[in-house]
């Protein structure tokens, strides 16, 4: 498997790649299938945090995980 990686784009400090991975299937003809998806990376590590289909879900992710990170603050911050 040969994979490409692209920053698609940064949100929030999140970098989301863009990943195209090509498979040569084990046929006779040795026929390439293509495969593309989006990782979430952490702003600080650099590690993936999650993989999703299309770019509008991984922004989605970002925003949801950083409201809930607010949330738990504003808690803490109240008790």
């Amino acid at each position: 498997m040969h994979a490409l990686r692209n920053t698609e784009v940064n949100v929030l400090g999140y970098r989301i790649d863009h990943v195209r991975a090509q498979h040569v299937l084990p046929d006779p003809a040795h026929t390439t299938e293509f495969e593309d998806w989006r990782e979430v990376l952490c702003p600080v590590s650099g590690d993936v945090l999650a993989t999703f289909s299309s770019r509008a879900e991984a922004e989605r992710y970002i925003i949801d995980r950083e409201l809930a990170s607010a949330q738990r603050a504003v808690r803490r911050n109240a008790a």
